[in-house]
């Protein structure tokens, strides 16, 4: 569309010069008129293509970002959920090796119940 619009806005600045001032019945200052009107039209779709271009990076920068964003997220709930699972298994094991603690120590078994002390101590400084 540029070259056309060119072409006209040329075609009648020539014939205004000439000196039969007009082209196919048309005054030359006419063409001149509608070759530079099919430049602005051409223009300002033209500038409208590039906005929109520019508008689809954005879009896609930020899709990347709230993509980016939600893998984070979904592997921080993992993690979490992996630590609440190992923190119950944790709790639940706690639980068994007090009750024996506590049967130990009714049956006065101390030396087998400072065993088992000594066992969740252990598994809790592993869990750190």
């Amino acid at each position: 569309m540029f070259p056309i619009g060119q072409s006209v806005v040329m075609l009648g600045m020539v014939y205004r010069n000439s000196s039969s001032a007009s082209w196919f019945g048309l005054p030359a200052i006419s063409i001149t008129i509608f070759g530079m009107l099919i430049l602005g039209v051409v223009d300002f779709i033209f500038l409208f293509y590039l906005a929109d271009i520019g508008r689809n990076k954005q879009l896609k920068q930020e899709i990347e970002r709230m993509e980016y964003a939600y893998n984070v997220e979904q592997e921080h709930y993992r993690l979490i959920e992996s630590k609440r699972y190992e923190i119950a298994k944790i709790r639940h094991d706690i639980r068994n090796q007090l009750v024996s603690i506590k049967q130990l120590a009714n049956t006065r078994n101390y030396e087998e119940a400072d065993k088992v002390i000594k066992g969740i101590e252990k598994t809790l400084d592993e869990t750190v």
